[in-house]
């Protein structure tokens, strides 16, 4: 949401916008967090920011109850595909080799190919490209995993002008992954470390409850302060909390009672399906 993830959102894209050949540490950065701390909604406005700027080659975002995008496999086609419809020199070289393999799948295709794509480009782009890989813990399984992300961080590793930025929870094999990375650094960001989070999700929870009093005719600003200043506590720095409580209130009866009825739930947190 505007207002919120700033100062992030532009380092990201003073990281992601370097031109190619510029002295950079890694092309591959991490972003994790825990459930509902906002990952995939930053991911959407790297996203939007980076095709502002024509740097965006392709994005993908995983959902773990969506059979297709719960699938590793499906990754680097899609990002290859993507690519392809961003650089037309990158889509020669893919439109030649689908005609030399007409039988190439998904399910066949080695986790190499994006790399010996881009190793067969005649000439870079004048600018980086970004992929975007979001909740990728939501893909697969640890054994399924790591294939996919060692392709996307060795391709960047050996391409100056790609860059991925990926973006999941703290799972263990995700973290020995980054950990063992040897061709190439990396840059991570815990979410959780983020210092402006508390103002962050402030402005969120003002914004979105804004809605709600339109929407229900209430006062502005609606709730009364020391009311919000207990859902923020609540919250916990959790961005899906307040979504969800937004959407519960939009929907119920009296707002104002329903809101402080899950406040003085002691398992108030426990009403939420995290996510994000």
């Amino acid at each position: 949401m505007d207002g919120t993830r700033e100062f992030l959102l532009k380092q990201l894209m003073d990281w992601a916008t370097k031109e190619p050949g510029e002295k950079e540490g890694s092309n591959t950065y991490w972003i994790y967090g825990l459930p509902g701390i906002g990952k995939t909604s930053l991911a959407h406005s790297i996203c939007a920011s980076l095709h502002k700027e024509n740097h965006l080659a392709g994005a993908f975002f995983c959902r773990r109850d969506d059979g297709s995008l719960s699938e590793p496999r499906n990754i680097l086609p899609t990002l290859i595909h993507k690519l392809a419809g961003t650089f037309p020199p990158f889509r020669s070289i893919v439109a030649e080799r689908l005609r030399s393999d007409p039988h190439l799948t998904p399910g066949s295709m080695n986790h190499s190919l994006l790399l010996e794509l881009i190793r067969k480009l005649p000439r870079p782009p004048k600018r980086t490209l970004v992929f975007v890989i979001d909740a990728v813990d939501e893909c697969g399984d640890a054994l399924s995993r790591p294939g996919i992300l060692r392709a996307l961080t060795d391709a960047a590793a050996h391409a100056p002008w790609l860059k991925i930025i990926i973006t999941s929870r703290p799972e263990a094999d995700i973290h020995r992954l980054f950990n063992a990375l040897i061709r190439s650094s990396h840059e991570r960001y815990d979410l959780a470390a983020d210092k402006e989070a508390h103002s962050d999700i402030r402005i969120f929870a003002q914004i979105r409850f804004s809605r709600v009093a339109s929407k229900r005719f209430l006062p502005s600003p609606w709730p009364e302060q020391s009311l919000f200043d207990r859902v923020i506590s609540r919250a916990a720095g959790l961005f899906v909390f307040i979504e969800t409580i937004a959407r519960a209130v939009e929907q119920c009866g009296d707002p104002t009672e329903h809101l402080k009825a899950t406040l003085e739930d002691a398992a108030g947190t426990a009403l939420l399906s995290l996510g994000g």
